[in-house]
């Protein structure tokens, strides 16, 4: 085993024995098993906050990582209009196309940010926090967001690569 899957390992057996611990625990300060005391629930509170604010990290991390997509795909376009401009006399319908498409993306990345946003700012709606449905939905729509975001960037490659090829040949 690696060193980090060993610890790993150990942490994950800890946490095990303290959660199996927790009825005996709890019988021998006079509650019924299964009813946490005080500090059980705060402990819980806290496992939750903890939570919510790593959903809330990681949407963050969602929203800059759809910015850094859009501002890629506005310097594409750009570079491509700029090109364009330069040599307006021999545009060719090809790059004309690709310019089209790049600006679809670059509105398309300006939708996704949008979206990543608004999923952060229900994050944070106290309703839905309770809502544990609410929260698996969220947690899946960041999944959605993340692949959608890899997709953009593999068509964001495709079209640098294109725009290149167009302006190799003449």
């Amino acid at each position: 085993m690696m060193p980090h899957s060993i610890i790993a390992h150990v942490a994950g057996a800890a946490v095990l024995a303290t959660l199996a611990a927790l009825p005996l625990a709890a019988q021998q300060k006079g509650q019924p098993p299964g009813q946490p005391g005080q500090a059980g629930q705060q402990q819980g509170q806290m496992t939750q906050e903890q939570m919510q604010q790593q959903r809330l990290a990681r949407m963050q991390e969602m929203s800059q990582r759809m910015d850094r997509i859009h501002e890629r795909a506005q310097r594409l376009s750009q570079e491509m209009q700029q090109r364009m401009q330069q040599d307006r006399e021999r545009v060719t319908d090809r790059e004309r196309l690709v310019l089209r498409s790049c600006d679809a993306l670059t509105e398309t990345a300006a939708q996704l940010r949008q979206l990543a946003d608004r999923t952060r700012d229900m994050m944070r709606d106290q309703d839905m926090q309770r809502d544990r449905d609410m929260q698996r939905d969220m947690d899946r729509l960041h999944q959605h967001l993340g692949a959608m975001a890899d997709q953009m960037e593999g068509a964001l490659e495709t079209m640098d690569r294109m725009r290149q090829r167009i302006h190799r040949t003449p």
